[in-house]
C-alpha cells in the first residue's frame, strides 16, 4: 500500500468544544481499558464520522448518543488535515450541568478552562487544537468574511449576503457588535480578554475612533462583508464598523446601469414615508477617499448629505450621514423598482431581487427570450457583443426617472 492509499483510508473524525459563558469547556475521561487509544486520558467529546454522514450530522448523533444532548447551533470551528485522520472541530456555546448529563461512554466528564488543558496531556493530541480554538477565539461572535460572498463573486445574489447585527470588518473577519443602550460609547464587542467598547476595540488596532469617522450609508452591496473584503482586504490593519439599521424617508431603488461584474447596482432615494432597513459605514478620510474611487464618484455617482438619522438596531442613532446615488435611476411602468431586500415600507412601487430585475431588463430588451435567467447571466458575463447590446439598451430605450441634487424624483 502506497503512503498515498495510507492517507486516503484515514478516518474522518469529529470533536466539539462545548464552551459555557465563563470560556470552561467539558472534557471525558476516557475509559482505562488497554485495548483502546489514549486509555485514561481526557478527550474532546465526538466520535468518528459514518458511511452516509456529513461531519456536522455526526457530532450532532454522537453528543446525542453520548451524553444525552440534542444540539441545535453546532458551528464548525477548523477541519484539521491530520497524519492518522481528519479532524472536525465543532462548538457551540452552552451552559451545561454536567451532572444532568447521561454519560454512555467514558469515566466521567470535567469542566476544563484553557489553562487547565494546557497543563494536562490530552488523548489524540487535542492539546494543539486546544491551543489553536482560543488562539483564534471564534467565541467572539466573528465570522469569517467569506460566509458573506460578495457581488462580485455572486452578482445574482447581490446586493450579498449581510450579518442581521452591527459588525466590525477586521483582517477578513466580522466581529460583531452589541448595543447596550442607546449611546454611542455604549457599544461592545468580545475581545480576547473579554468584552470591551468598539472604541477601545479599535484604538487597540491602531485604528480610528468613531469620531474621526465618516458615516456613510451603504445602500447596495457596500454593507456586505465579502463586498468590503473585495475593497480593502489588501488593507490588513484596516477595521471598519458597519452598522444596520433603519433609516426613514429613504428608499433604495434600482439605478440604470450595469457593474462590470453584471448586475443592476442600486441607489440612494429621498422618499418621505418610505423606511429602509440598511447599513452605515463608518470610514476613516482615507477609506472614504478609497471607496470615493471604487464608487466613480463623479463619474457616475455623486454624494450627497441625507437629512434624516439613521437607526441603529437596539443602539443610539447616527447623524450627519451622506449617500451615493445616480442622478438616472431605472424605471418600469414609470415608476422606480426597489430593492426587495431594504424596502420596509414605502410607495407602491415594483420590488424586486436581482433575477427579478436583470430578467426585467433582458425581456425588454427582447434578448434571449424563453432562457433561464441563470443562462442569461453566464451569456452576459462571457458574450461581451451582448453585454453592448444591453448597456446600449439601458442606455437608450430602457424607461428611466431622473433624481435631483437633493436626491429626489424629478421626473422622466
Amino acid at each position: 500500500m502506497t503512503a498515498k492509499q495510507k492517507r486516503n483510508e484515514r478516518i474522518n473524525g469529529t470533536s466539539i468544544f462545548l464552551l459555557n459563558s465563563q470560556r470552561q469547556f467539558p472534557l471525558i475521561l476516557r475509559d482505562d481499558i488497554p485495548t483502546i487509544a489514549y486509555p485514561g486520558m481526557w478527550d474532546l467529546p465526538g466520535g468518528t464520522v459514518e458511511p452516509g454522514e456529513t461531519p456536522h450530522e455526526t457530532i450532532v448523533r454522537e453528543m446525542r448518543e453520548e451524553i444525552g444532548l440534542h444540539l441545535k447551533d453546532v458551528r464548525l470551528f477548523k477541519v484539521y488535515d491530520l497524519p492518522d485522520r481528519i479532524e472536525h472541530t465543532f462548538w457551540a456555546s452552552i451552559d451545561l450541568d454536567l451532572n444532568a448529563l447521561t454519560l454512555t461512554e467514558g469515566q466521567r466528564m470535567k469542566w476544563f478552562t484553557r489553562k487547565r488543558a494546557a497543563q494536562t496531556e490530552l488523548a489524540f493530541g487535542f492539546n494543539a487544537i486546544v491551543d489553536d480554538f482560543f488562539r483564534l477565539h471564534p467565541f467572539m461572535e466573528s465570522e469569517a468574511a467569506a460566509e458573506f460572498p460578495g457581488a462580485e463573486h455572486a452578482p445574482l445574489a447581490y446586493p450579498g449576503l449581510r450579518p442581521a447585527y452591527s459588525y466590525v470588518y477586521y483582517q477578513g473577519c466580522v466581529h460583531r457588535i452589541r448595543p447596550r443602550s442607546r449611546t454611542v460609547s455604549d457599544l461592545w464587542l468580545d475581545d480576547a480578554a473579554g468584552p470591551v467598547t468598539l472604541d477601545a476595540f479599535l484604538t487597540a488596532r491602531n485604528n480610528a475612533p468613531l469620531a474621526a469617522r465618516h458615516a456613510v450609508l451603504a445602500v447596495g452591496s457596500n454593507g456586505c462583508p465579502g463586498r468590503l473584503a473585495e475593497k480593502y482586504g489588501d488593507q490588513l490593519d484596516v477595521a471598519l464598523p458597519v452598522f444596520v439599521g433603519t433609516l426613514p424617508n429613504t428608499a433604495v431603488v434600482y439605478s440604470r446601469h450595469l457593474v462590470h461584474y453584471g448586475a443592476l447596482p442600486a441607489t440612494y432615494l429621498h422618499q418621505p414615508g418610505a423606511v429602509s432597513w440598511l447599513s452605515v459605514t463608518m470610514l476613516t478620510d482615507a477609506q472614504l477617499a478609497h471607496m470615493d474611487k471604487s464608487e466613480k464618484l463623479g463619474k457616475i455617482y455623486r454624494r450627497i448629505a441625507v437629512p434624516e438619522q439613521f437607526h441603529v438596531d437596539g443602539g443610539p442613532l447616527i447623524d450627519d450621514l451622506t449617500a451615493y446615488f445616480d442622478p438616472q435611476i431605472l424605471a418600469y411602468r414609470n415608476c422606480p423598482v426597489q430593492l426587495k431586500m431594504f424596502a420596509r415600507k414605502g410607495p407602491q412601487w415594483p420590488v424586486m431581487d436581482q433575477p427579478q430585475v436583470l430578467r426585467l431588463v433582458f425581456d425588454q430588451a427582447g434578448l434571449l427570450m424563453g432562457t433561464s435567467i441563470a443562462e442569461r447571466h453566464r451569456l452576459l458575463q462571457q458574450d461581451q457583443d451582448l453585454r453592448r447590446q444591453l448597456i446600449r439598451f439601458l442606455d437608450g430605450r430602457m424607461g428611466y426617472l431622473t433624481v435631483n441634487a437633493q436626491g429626489e424624483l424629478t421626473g422622466p
